[in-house]
């Protein structure tokens, strides 16, 4: 977080806090070594082999982001017209990975109508899937495989 407090990122990209959970037990274990014995070399130890495969783990996560865009791309190449807008479509949802109609054609300053044809060839390609709440009417398009990656 310091990093990103000092400007040398600009969003944090290790979740470090998902390793400390699933090793609950070494790190309360830990903390209590340096509380009690001072030693802090456990401590340092044990976070730093969590900065390791956060990193690690991270370091998969954006290889495959990379894969998935280049098959996407791919995918878009062959809208013909409407590539270029797909293309717009794509890096909008990389970081609004869920959107309905009416925020596509916002984000890409066209009509209604432009904005459902796109998503229809982002379904037809298996871009996106479909998901309707539940208590609600509104259908959202996601990006699935790229939300699936952060699980």
């Amino acid at each position: 977080m310091q990093l990103v407090d000092y400007g040398l990122l600009e969003k944090p990209t290790l979740y470090i806090s998902d390793f400390f959970e699933r090793n609950k037990g070494f790190y309360y274990d830990s903390l209590s070594r340096v509380r009690q014995t001072n030693n802090l070399k456990q401590w340092i130890k044990f976070f730093l082999t969590g900065v390791i495969a956060t990193a690690e783990k991270a370091s998969d996560t954006f290889k495959k982001i990379i894969e998935l865009r280049k098959e996407y791309d791919n995918k878009i190449r062959s809208f013909g017209s409407s590539a270029q807008n797909g293309g717009k479509l794509l890096l909008g949802m990389f970081s609004t990975p869920m959107m309905n109609k009416n925020e596509v054609a916002k984000k890409l300053g066209v009509s209604y109508n432009v904005a459902a044809r796109l998503i229809k060839r982002f379904l037809k390609s298996n871009m996106v899937v479909e998901y309707i709440p539940s208590g609600t009417k509104k259908r959202y398009y996601a990006l699935w495989e790229y939300l699936n990656l952060f699980r």
